[in-house]
């Protein structure tokens, strides 16, 4: 599957997250937690795609798209610096090892927070968010994605945690088995982790240290 789809607007979430809109093809499903592979509809571009996780609803008349800024200068960033309201991209694939297992904790570092905002979105939609967690780990509050969206949703449940700032407020505590044990009651639910490779084989040993035996996880760089 590829099809063309023109960009409604573009607008820059964090200093260095883009928040995307596309128009939504008719009769295309999204799977809560799953990306797109896109890739940018002008010449030089071709061959070169990249997975986005999509942070809407089937509900959704269009798409969204929380992407990342990379730091390294490869040439999908680059093309993405110059996209505008009105240009193209091409969405094709549906790809992801995130699905939902049931309640539990979801656990994200940075960027990779946007499976999470669309199952919580779902599950908001479907009357069924209680008895869920979010612990998110970001640099400084300036780089939560949806920050006020994430609190209004899960209250108390939703764990925000810092890691070059101390704020009121906000956690800055190591994720370690510590942390894990004051914020976990339940180890029969369903631990979600998506992050950099690091930060997922880190927090998955932890878990699995501590009896936890149903994690769903991917590696979001």
């Amino acid at each position: 599957m590829e099809i063309k789809v023109k960009i409604m607007s573009i607008d820059q979430e964090t200093p260095d997250t883009r928040r995307v809109i596309i128009h939504k093809p008719v009769g295309l499903r999204v799977t809560p937690g799953k990306a797109f592979i896109l890739s940018i509809a002008k010449p030089g571009f071709e061959g070169i795609k990249k997975p986005f996780h999509t942070t809407s609803l089937n509900t959704d008349y269009y798409l969204e798209f929380m992407m990342k800024d990379a730091l390294k200068h490869d040439k999908f960033t680059e093309g993405l610096r110059e996209l505008r309201a009105s240009d193209e991209l091409i969405l094709s694939d549906m790809v992801g090892s995130l699905e939902y297992k049931g309640k539990g904790m979801f656990i994200a570092f940075g960027s990779a927070v946007a499976p999470f905002i669309g199952m919580l979105r779902q599950l908001r939609q479907d009357d069924q968010l209680s008895g869920h967690s979010l612990v998110y780990v970001s640099k400084t509050k300036e780089d939560i994605l949806l920050e006020r969206e994430l609190k209004h949703m899960l209250e108390r449940n939703c764990h925000l945690v810092l890691t070059r700032e101390n704020l009121p407020g906000y956690e800055t505590r190591k994720l370690d088995e510590t942390f894990f044990k004051d914020k976990v009651h339940n180890l029969n639910q369903t631990f979600y982790i998506a992050g950099p490779e690091s930060f997922v084989k880190e927090i998955s040993q932890i878990l699995t240290q501590m009896g936890v035996s149903s994690i769903v996880s991917e590696i979001i760089e």
